[in-house]
Parts: C-alpha cells; sequence; structure tokens
C-alpha cells in the first residue's frame, strides 16, 4: 500500500500551491517560517514526518524524505534532462543562461551539461532581493544588506518572490557553483513589473521566480 503523499511548506508561502496539493490528495503541513537550525522548519519538519511514518507499525509503507537541497538527484535531472532540452532546441548556439536559484539544482545542473559543450557561454544568477547567493557568487560571502539585524520584514528571504532565493549553502548549488560566472540582483519591483509586461505583451503568464530571468 501507498500512502498520500506529503508536503511540507512554509505558511507565507501562496495558499494557491497548497490548495492544489490538497486537491491532488496530498497531506500538507503548512508551517511558520524559521531559521533551518530550527526542528519545525519546512525541510526538518519533512524529515521528521518521514522518520515517523517508518517507525510508525500501525501506517503502511514507509516515509521518504526528498531532501530536495542536499539530494544531489536534484541537479543530476537537470543535467540528464533540462540541459539536453535546452541545448537541441536552440541548435547547440546560446550565448548565456540565467536562472535563479533555491536548491540550486536547475543552475548547478544545466550549467554542468552546456559549459563543457559551449566555452563560451555565460551562465548567470538572477538573485532576489534578500537572499544572499549573490554575493556568494561576486564575493565569496553569504550575506544580504537587507538581511542585517533590525531591518527584515520576514523571517526567511526579504523578498514576495516565492521558491528562490536562500540564505544558506545547498550541495546543489555548490555543484555547479564555479560554472556561474555573474550574478545579478533583481528587486521586487522589477520581478513584478517584468511579469506584468510577460503576460500583456508576450501571453506568457508566469510567476516572479520566472521573471526575474528576463530583461
Amino acid at each position: 500500500m501507498v500512502s498520500n503523499p506529503g508536503s511540507c511548506m512554509p505558511s507565507d508561502q501562496a495558499t494557491e500551491k497548497s490548495d492544489l496539493l490538497l486537491k491532488l490528495g496530498a497531506v500538507v503541513d503548512r508551517v511558520p517560517p524559521a531559521p533551518i537550525i530550527d526542528p519545525m522548519h519546512f525541510v526538518n519538519r519533512a524529515r521528521s514526518l518521514a522518520a515517523d511514518h517508518t517507525t510508525d507499525p500501525k501506517r503502511p509503507g514507509r516515509g521518504y524524505f526528498a531532501d530536495q537541497f542536499e539530494n544531489q538527484a536534484n541537479w543530476k535531472a537537470h543535467f540528464e534532462g533540462t540541459g539536453p532540452e535546452i541545448f537541441e532546441q536552440c541548435g547547440g548556439k546560446l550565448d548565456a543562461f540565467v536562472a535563479g536559484a533555491g536548491t540550486g539544482g536547475t543552475i548547478a545542473g544545466v550549467a554542468r551539461f552546456l559549459k563543457p559543450k559551449i566555452p563560451n557561454l555565460r551562465v548567470v544568477l538572477a538573485d532576489p532581493q534578500g537572499s544572499a547567493l549573490f554575493n556568494r557568487i561576486k564575493y565569496g560571502v553569504m550575506f544580504d544588506t537587507v538581511e542585517k539585524e533590525g531591518t527584515r520584514r520576514r523571517s526567511q528571504v526579504d523578498t514576495i518572490v516565492e521558491g528562490i532565493g536562500i540564505n544558506r549553502v545547498t550541495a546543489n548549488f555548490e555543484a555547479g557553483r564555479e560554472l556561474i560566472n555573474d550574478a545579478i540582483k533583481v528587486s521586487d519591483e522589477e520581478a513584478l513589473a517584468m511579469a506584468r509586461w510577460l503576460a500583456e505583451k508576450d501571453g506568457i503568464f508566469v510567476g516572479s521566480s520566472s521573471s526575474v530571468n528576463c530583461e
């Protein structure tokens, strides 16, 4: 027997995400935003729930914690899938690849596939405000000025952009970090304006985590 899949997410994420998962039959646990060292951080909560499932004799099967931030099957999936797809659809002719990073799997996997094939390709990180990855690429440090004490508005990355931006180093991001040539910082205002422009001008309906990649 297979139990319904479960998902843990911060409670400040858009409710449309959890609503869709619920309609698909998943069990959704929305938890308050917290630092990664907190046992109730959504990653740690998911790990704990999977372990509890496994050790509960009254529940069928076992729990599995996907660990999307550290499981290197993440970047490898993009190395084997997304990277080759981009290369084929562009006929191998690319000048740059721009992407945001949450787990870091997409930008790392695609970079690792494309760079050996297109040595002059520039890989650029598009980082939302509040995330420290911009400074990780530019200066080798994990800090953003809006995160300094007394200035933060949210418990996590201080941006309305969801799904990308982070203030810790992950195994997936580090798998491709040295292949990233540059980073740009994108404000919330810029991300929202581009999302509206893409919808109105190109008929492409995407959220802010996609629009940060466009200029």
